[in-house]
């Protein structure tokens, strides 16, 4: 199939072309100029395989959890283009994307399922954080639900393997596993929207889409932005978890 994947839910740009089986990547990692790359790069990329928007066979876009801009760049550009070339849209959970990213470095598809946990920087001293276990995108599944934490109160389980923007900010480990997650963190982020695509492509077999009108980010926080009585608030609960 040909198919397009876009994500920009976080620090990091990423858009994706599956192209008769072979996966096409650009990414940028700085998210203060996502939306003025992003539309370029689809461009450029289109133009490299020498295809067009209405060749392909569906759109999809990581929907988040994560900057409440950058998921709506996602979601608005995919939007856009789906209801104006009359193409399917899918949404894909934007931690879920990142794990089958990562599945790829981790575990070949013939060993045992692994437990992998996905935190993402939520910003104002709180992580989005979602656990799966699988082999690949069709055998990923979400333990519980994407949840929305503060730093000191996140716990993972030591047998499950740590990645994203958020997990730094909770490893309190040596230096080499800390080296480690930051490697495998960067190698899935330079391919996001692979993993993107991977997830829509099983969707789009399963017949899974979202009608482009009605499509939305996953805000697992709508609130982007704390009043000052909010962060005093969350300082004095902060000080009192560290006390105790």
């Amino acid at each position: 199939m040909r198919l397009l994947a876009i994500e920009t839910s976080a620090h990091v740009g990423a858009i994706c072309v599956l192209h008769d089986g072979v996966a096409t990547n650009e990414i940028v990692r700085d998210e203060l100029k996502l939306s003025a790359w992003l539309v370029p790069a689809i461009d450029r990329t289109l133009s490299r395989l020498n295809v067009s928007l209405s060749s392909m066979d569906a759109i999809a876009f990581g929907a988040g959890p994560g900057s409440f801009t950058g998921a709506r760049t996602a979601c608005a550009t995919a939007q856009a283009i789906a209801y104006a070339h009359g193409k399917p849209l899918i949404a894909v959970n934007s931690a879920e994307a990142l794990a089958v990213s990562a599945l790829s470095f981790i575990s070949p598809f013939n060993k045992p399922a692994v437990d992998i946990t996905v935190i993402l920087d939520a910003r104002m001293n709180e992580l989005y954080t979602a656990t799966f276990i699988g082999r690949n995108e069709e055998e990923l599944t979400l333990r519980g639900s994407v949840g929305l934490q503060s730093c000191q109160t996140v716990r993972v389980s030591p047998s499950s393997i740590l990645l994203g923007s958020g997990a730094m900010l909770i490893a309190n480990a040596d230096e080499f596993y800390r080296e480690q997650v930051t490697a495998l963190t960067h190698a899935a982020e330079a391919n996001w929207a692979q993993g993107v695509a991977r997830m829509a492509a099983v969707r789009f077999a399963r017949g899974e889409q979202v009608d482009p009108i009605h499509a939305a980010p996953h805000y697992v926080r709508n609130n982007v932005a704390k009043t000052e009585a909010q962060r005093a608030l969350s300082a004095s609960a902060a000080a009192l978890s560290a006390a105790v």
